[in-house]
């Protein structure tokens, strides 16, 4: 969230620095933003590179670092007109670092997005990106409004860099949180599975008289089957179909059928009644005829 707020600000704090501190001209501000534009596309081979060497946790890391290097030598360097060669040099670095901020970015989040919870987890994942926009514009108009200095507003971007990069060793193993994943999508649907067999072979025992031999035999055997399955998942996971909450499914699914039948007898015997009041009400009329 911080990351993503601080990239999208940036463009814009960076502009007004260097038309106020750098007394630059539009062209000159063109030409900036231009080369920041352009080495973002090397910034993303950047991104893939060090995400395959490593994982997109150290790739983001790494990438925090420079950014955090790269704005503090500009506040330094970059104190006064006829800057524009020093500047231009510091906007490629800023562009490569845009090209490698938002491909490590996505590519770990979506990586540990088990399936099925792509659109949720993505909407939440946009709104951090957000709702804090407005933060390092607001900080950096604050401090110039109250008399400081620029070169400490462009300083104060890295503040949140600084506190993204502690947040990313907050994460845990990268690996571990995959694996998650990709396991909890199984049981999941290992679960899905076994809800679909009990209420097929539910719908067969409505229509066989209500055998409720073959409907238990069913679910006892999706239970082994889940359990054969939990047991060899045992030493790739720590999160595993629970067999007692299955049991306790099942019995709510053959209550939720139960009582649907219930319901169904119920307007059956009111179609039954209408039925028949329809038919005293035609007699009635065919005598009065």
């Amino acid at each position: 969230s911080l990351t993503e707020s601080t990239c999208t600000a940036f463009s814009s704090i960076a502009i007004t620095y260097m038309t106020d501190q750098l007394q630059f001209t539009s062209a000159e501000n063109g030409i900036a933003i231009l080369l920041l534009l352009l080495f973002g596309v090397p910034g993303t081979q950047v991104a893939s590179f060090f995400t395959s060497r490593f994982n997109p946790i150290r790739s983001l890391q790494l990438c925090l670092l420079v950014w955090i290097v790269a704005i503090a030598a500009a506040s330094v360097f970059l104190n006064g007109p006829n800057s524009q060669i020093q500047a231009y040099c510091f906007a490629m670095v800023w562009g490569l670092c845009f090209g490698w901020t938002v491909p490590s970015e996505k590519v770990l989040y979506c990586t540990i997005i088990p399936t099925g919870q792509e659109a949720e987890l993505m909407g939440v994942y946009i709104c951090a990106c957000q709702i804090l926009s407005w933060l390092p514009p607001l900080l950096f108009t604050v401090l110039n409004e109250y008399g400081f200095s620029m070169r400490i507003g462009l300083m104060s971007l890295t503040v949140y860099f600084i506190i993204s990069f502690c947040v990313l060793f907050l994460v845990g193993d990268y690996d571990e949180a995959k694996e998650h994943a990709k396991n909890f999508d199984h049981d999941r649907s290992r679960i899905a599975t076994a809800e679909r067999g009990i209420v097929h072979n539910m719908n067969n025992n409505s229509n066989n008289n209500n055998d409720e031999s073959n409907v238990w035999d069913a679910d006892s055997n999706l239970l082994l089957l889940l359990s054969d399955d939990h047991k060899s998942n045992n030493d790739s996971t720590t999160e595993s179909v629970d067999e007692d909450l299955l049991k306790d499914m099942i019995l709510e699914r053959h209550e939720d059928i139960e009582n649907l039948e219930l319901e169904n007898q119920r307007q059956r015997e009111r179609m039954h009644d209408l039925a028949a009041a329809i038919r005293i009400l035609t007699n009635e009329l065919q005598k009065m005829g």
